[in-house]
């Protein structure tokens, strides 16, 4: 069934069906070729309706999911999608209980879209290939890409209480029922039928709500102190009998770092200063006895 262009005329309608201001809504919201539809007429009320419904399809799209960290998806049936153990595929089943029943919700920034990530570690993936041959529906897959494209992003429209997920080429997450071999398998297709339009109608059930982003407090730097510094106001120590306030300077004194601002010397180094040392004393020592030997020669000249 062709989707349809609505055109609004200046004829006023007393009575407006809600069913069809809905399904009018639903339609618009999946607009994606003008050129095939197929107008018909609603009054000026409605139309202004619908462009105000519109308007807010946005925000109805990632309601389900803004808040919500891990969800279980339920199906038209009555059934959720549950991860399967061999981490590949994925298939319903009435018991949501499971561990693999839940799915980490991923939203990715600046767009519509989210990533449904398993219990596995896995992301649910619309796959190319077809679930049966000469059938329109394709295999939906749990996969790791080595690097994440399209096929693992999907857009939650939201439809009354439910939402229908949509991939980038315009196909939504389908949960089949009927006969073997489609019974509780699921698939990424486009409805044809009317029987099976609601097929791709999910519940969503929110297990764990994402946590709030709390601004987080900036680091203070660590003050710069200097090594072996002491505080510039010491508690004093208790005062024994036997202190005294010189024994406290000394002790205080003691605590003291000492700092030598002198070059380290080497025993090479200090040997020649020894040496020099020496040299300068017997100089001196020599210097003496040759002036006391100088003395004598003068007071014995003069007897």
């Amino acid at each position: 069934m062709a989707p349809l262009r609505v055109i609004y005329t200046t004829h006023k309608h007393k009575h407006v069906d809600f069913n069809q201001l809905y399904t009018l809504f639903s339609i618009l919201i999946n607009i994606n070729h003008p050129s095939s539809f197929s107008p018909i007429i609603v009054s000026n009320s409605l139309h202004r309706i619908l462009t105000s419904l519109l308007s807010q399809s946005t925000l109805l799209k990632m309601e389900f999911f803004q808040k919500a960290k891990v969800v279980r998806l339920r199906s038209y049936h009555d059934k959720y999608m549950l991860a399967d153990e061999n981490q590949e595929t994925v298939f319903q089943d009435r018991n949501g209980c499971y561990n693999n029943a839940k799915w980490t919700v991923e939203i990715i920034e600046n767009s519509n879209f989210i990533r449904l990530k398993s219990c596995y570690g896995k992301y649910l993936t619309a796959s190319n290939m077809p679930f049966i041959l000469r059938g329109t529906g394709k295999k939906v897959l749990q996969t790791l890409p080595s690097r994440l494209n399209s096929s693992v992003e999907w857009e939650p429209i939201r439809e009354g209480v439910q939402v229908r997920l949509r991939t980038r080429y315009g196909q939504y997450l389908r949960g089949n029922g009927g006969l073997p071999p489609w019974r509780n398998t699921i698939t990424h297709d486009v409805p044809h039928r009317t029987s099976t339009a609601n097929w791709i109608l999910w519940d969503v059930d929110i297990v764990e709500l994402r946590p709030q982003n709390q601004q987080k407090p900036r680091p203070r730097p660590t003050p710069i102190t200097p090594p072996n510094t002491r505080s510039l106001n010491p508690t004093p120590p208790e005062l024994s009998p036997s202190s005294s306030p010189s024994a406290m300077m000394i002790s205080d004194m003691d605590s003291l770092v000492k700092i030598d601002l002198r070059s380290p010397t080497t025993p090479e180094v200090r040997h020649i200063k020894l040496r020099k040392k020496n040299k300068l004393k017997a100089t001196f020592i020599i210097t003496l006895l040759s002036l006391k030997s100088n003395m004598r020669l003068k007071k014995m000249k003069i007897d």
